[in-house]
């Protein structure tokens, strides 16, 4: 079977699990290992979308901006992923202002960034989950009572699904590079048409 293209969706069904020894984040990026990670992107209850600038002390996209993220530890499953990305970034009270989660893609997409010699030759495989995230607070009740961002954290913006579009359009290079901006882009897309559902 062929590598799949970047942002290609992957069926879980045609996995083949065959319990391979759990490695650090790091030792997989290193070996180029395929795991498992999820993008969530979350909404205050005005629909402002939360993005968090990456810290300057990490080693991939330093001072950077995306939506929040994590990878998948062991073989928890996907949505306790989310949980706790949820609460080790934003802060242990966030996840209990959380109304309702979903996918917001019919299948988890795969991801790959060859980050070169430069950066000892990491290869980032991972399987990506898209995820909505809907707070029950506005953005300005969250920061001034539940939001306690991890140490990679070194600023936060709430910005509209519009406004989001259009930084990313006319300022890409603040969220880091090419394959960070494709996913980012197919999320805001597959948010709209979550949106538009609600309506």
């Amino acid at each position: 079977m062929n590598e799949p293209h970047h942002l290609d969706p992957i069926n879980p069904a045609i996995l083949h699990p065959h319990n391979p020894p759990i490695v650090s984040i790091d030792t997989a990026h290193r070996r180029g290992l395929i795991h498992h990670g999820t993008l969530f992107f979350v909404s205050d209850a005005n629909r402002n979308l939360l993005f968090l600038k990456r810290s300057a002390t990490l080693v991939t996209c330093p001072n950077t901006w995306m939506p929040p993220g994590e990878h998948q530890e062991g073989k928890e499953e996907l949505f306790d992923t989310l949980k706790r990305g949820v609460t080790e970034e934003l802060g242990p009270a966030v996840w209990e202002l959380v109304t309702f989660t979903t996918n917001i893609t019919p299948f988890p997409l795969y991801y790959i960034r060859h980050y070169g010699r430069e950066n000892g030759d990491r290869v980032d495989r991972q399987i990506t989950s898209l995820w909505f995230v809907q707070l029950g607070n506005t953005s300005s009740d969250v920061a001034e009572s539940k939001f306690v961002p991890d140490e990679e954290v070194a600023g936060s913006m709430w910005l509209s699904l519009e406004e989001a579009e259009a930084w990313l359009r006319q300022k890409p290079n603040d969220f880091c590079h090419e394959t960070i901006r494709d996913l980012v882009r197919v999320g805001l897309d597959a948010l709209k048409r979550v949106f538009a559902a609600d309506n």
